[in-house]
């Protein structure tokens, strides 16, 4: 029913059945078809302003969610809070928090972003603008880009011909005493020399760039993996060249008047740090088997905390786990070894990073070798995947198992690292082929790991996390809900942890990679 006088602008619905306890969205006619609302067929086609001069604007902003009033979704036994959140069946999202929200995204066509309250409610999308950027190739481009080969114009290519988006994340920085949080998009190009950035809060993000060179050319295929702490930002690309790998750049961050402008990125030559890099003295291990294997920085983690070492940026690929000697580190000179991962070393081979570079774009967890490191309770955790192995490149991308390392103390040191679960040992199971989810929540630790028959989650409160197994699994966790959280979801995408002031959150993206992502949450 369309609203009158004052609220002409409002509608009300009325459902036949009664509402569920999640978020429903409302898509409106807006005489555009293939948007998951075909309209144009109907004699209707779409919905009009009062004076009757222009049709409901185009997706996103054609619909609108909106709570149900059953009961509420608490645990991830309850069912999925969020299903197809973007409404055009997106198979693949980034979670993080910004501004105080959880933010989704990007969808599938690059070219928009999802939020919500901690609490789940006031859910809202989000589109992209290019205004900012000084001279973009493709000035009307909506999105990042979907298509190598695209045209501008056909939304298929980004503002400078991206055609994908390997990460999305959102940064607070410290610059002069005071804290400024941005959002960062890594983008799939081939030679790829720019990093974008916002500070934008509103329901169309603003996008700005800052550039960077590699050596590598074509074959830096992505920035893959985008952290920062203090006034200083690291993107870390992906490459497939044969010596120029992993390309990694710091960028420094200046403010304004509350503006902050990324500056552009000076090469650390990670490509020469033992371990993690293809022109070591001892070589990240892909490149003997496979000269053309693609290696980036998997994931990277800053340790303020001095009992493990802090303050140390750590950061870990398929060949090992390498810090920082110095605070910020700002060249090859300033890391050694953490960890190594070699099967040299280990007894068996890390996972590495997919070859193609379509396939690069939006790695889960499952999909990267060392994806995930947390701090919990005073003691670094890091998850590691393991391949089939390391002489070709079929066998260096299949997964093959996980472990859960942990470091007490002095974490700069390899002794001091110990592997104290292989993914086995939960629930007995040995489909779980990868770790997928690493997520503090309060004060709890969740583990989550890729399976063929269903995903598992276990939580634990355990002050330590220590190398036990009851027979049944491992005795510090709990599978929470049922495998594959009663839907067969096979694939852990991404999680946050977000605290409200009075309840901790944990949201995690789940799906099979084909079917449309589900969003679940857990209130501890």
């Amino acid at each position: 029913m369309v609203g009158t006088g004052n609220e002409d602008n409002t509608v009300t619905l009325t459902h036949q059945t009664a509402q569920g306890g999640y978020v429903y969205t409302v898509i409106v006619a807006n005489n555009v078809d293939d948007d998951q609302f075909n309209n144009t067929g109907n004699s209707f086609k779409g919905i009009r302003n009062a004076s009757d001069s222009e049709y409901v604007q185009s997706q996103p902003k054609d619909r609108a969610g909106f709570m149900g009033l059953g009961a509420p979704i608490d645990s991830f036994a309850d069912g999925a809070y969020f299903d197809d959140p973007f409404l055009d069946g997106t198979t693949f999202s980034f979670s993080f928090n910004y501004d105080g929200k959880v933010y989704l995204g990007t969808n599938d066509k690059n070219s928009a972003a999802f939020r919500f309250e901690p609490s789940g409610l006031n859910s809202t999308l989000i589109t992209f603008s290019f205004l900012n950027l000084l001279s973009p190739t493709c000035s009307n481009a909506t999105g990042f880009g979907t298509n190598a080969s695209g045209t501008c114009g056909a939304d298929s290519i980004g503002p400078n011909s991206e055609y994908g988006v390997v990460g999305f994340t959102s940064i607070t920085s410290t610059i002069s005493s005071s804290n400024f949080e941005l959002l960062y998009i890594g983008n799939l190009k081939d030679g790829v020399n720019k990093v974008y950035y916002t500070q934008d809060k509103d329901s169309v993000l603003d996008w700005k760039e800052a550039t960077w060179s590699a050596t590598g050319g074509g074959n830096t295929k992505s920035i893959q993996t985008i952290y920062g702490f203090n006034d200083r930002v690291y993107s870390a690309a992906s490459s497939a060249h044969g010596t120029q790998a992993p390309a990694v750049a710091v960028h420094s961050l200046t403010e304004t008047g509350g503006e902050v402008a990324l500056g552009a990125g000076s090469d650390l030559s990670l490509r020469s740090v033992n371990y993690i890099g293809k022109n070591a003295s001892i070589d990240n291990p892909c490149k003997a088997g496979n000269s053309s294997c693609v290696v980036g920085i998997d994931s990277m983690l800053y340790v303020a905390n001095p009992t493990l070492g802090g303050p140390k940026l750590f950061l870990a690929n398929n060949g090992g786990v390498v810090h920082s000697t110095t605070t910020p580190p700002t060249s090859s000179a300033h890391f050694s070894l953490a960890l190594s991962l070699r099967a040299a070393e280990r007894g068996n081979a890390t996972l590495v990073l997919p070859g193609s570079p379509t396939g690069l774009q939006k790695l889960s967890p499952g999909q990267k070798g060392a994806p995930l490191m947390v701090e919990y309770n005073g003691r670094l955790y890091l998850a590691r995947n393991l391949s089939a192995g390391e002489t070709n490149s079929t066998t260096q991308t299949t997964n093959n198992g996980a472990e859960l390392w942990k470091c007490e103390v002095s974490c700069g040191t390899n002794s001091n690292w110990k592997k104290i679960a292989t993914a086995s040992n939960f629930g007995s199971d040995s489909n779980n082929k990868a770790i997928s989810l690493l997520q503090v929540n309060g004060s709890s630790l969740y583990i989550g790991f890729d399976n063929q028959f269903g995903t598992r989650i276990y939580k634990s409160t355990a002050t330590e996390i220590n190398p036990t197994d009851d027979g049944n699994g491992h005795a510090d966790f709990t599978l929470q809900s049922v495998q594959g959280l009663g839907g067969g979801y096979t694939r852990i995408f991404s999680s946050t942890s977000v605290y409200d002031g009075i309840n901790s959150y944990i949201y995690v993206v789940v799906g099979t990679g084909s079917n449309a992502v589900k969003v679940f949450r857990q209130t501890n």
